[in-house]
C-alpha cells in the first residue's frame, strides 16, 4: 500500500485510523518546531526573521504536508465508495460523510476491495474454476457423476436445504435439492469456506452437506450482505470462524456454534448481532473482540451446563448474558 498514492481504495476503518493519527502527528509536529525554535533558533534570529516569523513559515510547511496527506487519503476513501475524488474538496462530505458510509462491495474501477468481499457477478466464473482446478476432464466428470448419485440415492440430504424460487439453478442436471457447488467457493483443500454466493437462501444446514461438513474454517466476510438466511446450521468439525463472516446476515436470530469452536473472529455479525448465540463446546473458544458493532439486540448467550462460569471469566463483557 502506497500512502502516498491516490490510486486505490482505502476501507472505511481504516481512514478513520489516519484521521486520528494525522491529527495526533499534527500536535506532536507543532510541539517540536516549537521547543526547536524557541531553544535555538531564537537565539541567532535577527532581522526579520524573528523567532515568531521563522515558526510560523516552518507550521506552514508542516501543516500543508499534513493536509496533503490527509487529503490523499480522503481520495482514496472516495474510491472505495465508488465516486470521484474531487469530492473531498467539499466540507462536511470530507471527513464526516466519508467515515459513515461503506465502501463497494467487490472491485470497482479504482481498484481492488480492501475488505476482500467478493461480488457475485464478478466471481462467478472464479467459482466455475475453482471446482475444477487440479483435474483431468475424467477425473472432473467422475466428481460430478459422484455428486449426482449421492443426491439423488439420499432424499433426507435434498430436503435439508431450503431456498427461494428466485435462487439460480443448480449446476447439476439431477433434480436434487442439495446445495449446490457453484454456491461456494472452497480452498483447494476444502477445508475453508472461502465465499457463499447464493443469498436467496433461508436455510443452510453445512453439516446434512457431503461436501460442506469438511469444513473445518469459515473465512472472513463469507456470508456477507445475504440478509435472507433465517437458520445455518454449521459443521460439526467447525474449529475457526473468521471476522465480518456474518456480516450483513440482519434477518439471523439465532445460531449455533459446534463444539470443536475454538477462535471467533471480531465483529463477527457486523452490525446486526442475533438475539441468542449457542456455544456447544464446555471450553470457551477464544474471542477476537465484540461479537458486532450493535449489539443492543444481543439477548442471551447459552452454553453447556456447569460451563457457565468459565464462560463469564473469560468473556467478562457478556458476563450478565451467558446462561
Amino acid at each position: 500500500m502506497n500512502l502516498f498514492s491516490t490510486k486505490g481504495r482505502l476501507r472505511r476503518s481504516h481512514y478513520l485510523l489516519c484521521w486520528v493519527l494525522t491529527y495526533i502527528c499534527y500536535q506532536i509536529g507543532n510541539y517540536i518546531l516549537d521547543f526547536f525554535i524557541t531553544d535555538f533558533v531564537g537565539l541567532f534570529s535577527q532581522g526579520i526573521w524573528t523567532t515568531g516569523a521563522v515558526f510560523v513559515f516552518l507550521q506552514g510547511i508542516w501543516s500543508a504536508a499534513v493536509f496533503i496527506f490527509f487529503m490523499i487519503q480522503s481520495v482514496r476513501r472516495a474510491h472505495d465508495i465508488g465516486i470521484t475524488g474531487w469530492v473531498t474538496i467539499i466540507p462536511i462530505f470530507n471527513p464526516f460523510i466519508l467515515t459513515l458510509i461503506d465502501g463497494t462491495k467487490g472491485d470497482n474501477k479504482y481498484g481492488k476491495d480492501p475488505k476482500s468481499r467478493a461480488n457475485l457477478f464478478e466471481t462467478f466464473n472464479t467459482t466455475i474454476e475453482a471446482t475444477t482446478i487440479e483435474t483431468t476432464p475424467d477425473e472432473t466428470t467422475t466428481e460430478k457423476t459422484t455428486k449426482s448419485t449421492n443426491y439423488t440415492t439420499n432424499p433426507e440430504q435434498q430436503s435439508e436445504y431450503v431456498k427461494d424460487e428466485d435462487a439460480p439453478p443448480a449446476a447439476t442436471t439431477t433434480t436434487a435439492k442439495a446445495i449446490p457447488a457453484n454456491y461456494y467457493i472452497l480452498s483447494s483443500d476444502g477445508k475453508t469456506l472461502m465465499k457463499w454466493f447464493d443469498n436467496q437462501s433461508k436455510m443452510i444446514k453445512m453439516n446434512n452437506d457431503p461436501v460442506l461438513k469438511s469444513v473445518t474454517t469459515i473465512g472472513k466476510d463469507v456470508f456477507y450482505d445475504c440478509d435472507n438466511i433465517v437458520q445455518i446450521t454449521l459443521p460439526e468439525g467447525l474449529t475457526t470462524i473468521q471476522k465480518y463472516a456474518f456480516d450483513g446476515c440482519s434477518s439471523l436470530q439465532t445460531i449455533f456454534f459446534p463444539s470443536k469452536v475454538a477462535f471467533v473472529g471480531e465483529n463477527l455479525f457486523g452490525q446486526d448481532c442475533p438475539a441468542t448465540l449457542t456455544f456447544e463446546g464446555s471450553v470457551p473458544p477464544v474471542l477476537e473482540g465484540d461479537f458486532a458493532y450493535n449489539e443492543q439486540a444481543h439477548q442471551a448467550i447459552y452454553v453447556p451446563s456447569g460451563a457457565a462460569n468459565t464462560y463469564r471469566q473469560q468473556w467478562p463483557k457478556y458476563a450478565k448474558l451467558i446462561i
